[in-house]
């Protein structure tokens, strides 16, 4: 019988995001009618897929919506994933490739993970595979520009990565062009946890990379997060996080947010004189926020960005892939974070 997406959505629990992007690999086949796509739920194609799904989450959809799932990720009564922001004004301190890294980590793990690129230079998405260039952008695919615009809500732009249980809302080439538009417009600073709200039924996880500025989409990001992570690479970018702090506090008393400082974590680390004391000063200034987990400076990361790839999966046995992971452990202690849903 042929049904709508949305029919699609409500009756097996899959997006429409994810239904969208396996059509536009010619993974399940789809027809238009009346200029609305449409698949046939009793097809070999949608049977065969709708398996595989199930599969590849490691969970039955009974259990998406089942009792079971009962106090993991729940807020009345319902599944409501848990957003976390990297922020830093500084620029090159590791923001991106830190992002897509944990997203592919958590996703290893049973988690369903959405990231989302508020940075116009668009490097997370590059990292996760979408090259800003190349993404067609129409009725069925848009990026994050739409989220800013009220013209969409995550899930529905969302993109499949090529990485299992890893999702993508990309950025866009006109994505520096949307952040004049917005100051003066009423709700600006919330576009993006308004575009989160309905979405996060959808995933455990939801990493919001953000640009190296306090601009706007920053702003968007402190007031979206239920926690926030600052990377710090040298004393330049140490000096930053208190000005950045001082946003965050702003933006919890003005708009009544609940985001915590989930602490700074040392990233290119190296054993120059200069990163000791930027240690040394951030464990005297932050003591009960500085993560123990410190990122090695390593040449993977150039390479794995440069091959497009998230460091755990491009160099998965390395030494700074386990620093990413032993950083994970710390983040799910630090938050309480419960076991993936049907884990």
């Amino acid at each position: 019988m042929r049904k709508t997406l949305h029919e699609i959505e409500l009756e097996h629990r899959i997006p429409t995001s994810t239904l969208r992007a396996a059509i536009h690999r010619g993974i399940l086949r789809a027809e238009k009618v009346g200029g609305i796509r449409m698949v046939d739920d009793q097809s070999d194609s949608f049977k065969t897929y709708l398996a595989e799904y199930k599969s590849r989450s490691g969970r039955e959809l009974e259990e998406i919506i089942g009792e079971e799932v009962e106090g993991k990720f729940m807020k009345n009564g319902a599944h409501h994933g848990i957003t976390i922001g990297l922020c830093n004004q500084k620029g090159g301190v590791g923001k991106s490739s830190s992002a897509a890294a944990i997203a592919a980590i958590f996703a290893e793990r049973g988690y369903r993970v959405l990231v989302i690129d508020n940075d116009p230079q668009g490097n997370v998405s590059l990292q996760l595979g979408i090259d800003l260039l190349d993404i067609e952008v129409g009725p069925s695919y848009g990026t994050v520009s739409d989220l800013y615009l009220e013209k969409a809500v995550a899930h529905e732009v969302a993109v499949s990565t090529g990485y299992p249980g890893v999702d993508l809302v990309p950025a866009s080439v006109d994505l520096a062009e949307v952040e004049m538009m917005l100051p003066g417009k009423s709700g600006s600073d919330l576009r993006l946890s308004m575009a989160l709200r309905p979405s996060r039924q959808y995933y455990d996880l939801i990493i919001l990379d953000s640009p190296p500025n306090l601009g706007k989409f920053s702003v968007n990001v402190l007031a979206a997060s239920d926690w926030f992570l600052i990377p710090v690479n040298g004393p330049w970018a140490l000096r930053s996080v208190k000005a950045l702090l001082a946003v965050a506090r702003k933006n919890a008393n003005y708009y009544n947010s609940n985001n915590q400082f989930l602490g700074l974590f040392l990233t290119m680390v190296d054993r120059t004189r200069i990163m000791q004391n930027v240690r040394e000063v951030a464990q005297e200034s932050y003591p009960n926020h500085l993560f123990k987990t410190e990122i090695r400076r390593s040449t993977l990361a150039r390479e794995s960005e440069a091959m497009a790839t998230p460091l755990p999966v491009y160099a998965t046995d390395s030494a700074v892939a386990e620093d990413y992971r032993t950083m994970v452990n710390e983040i799910c202690q630090r938050i309480q974070l419960p076991e993936p849903v049907g884990s």
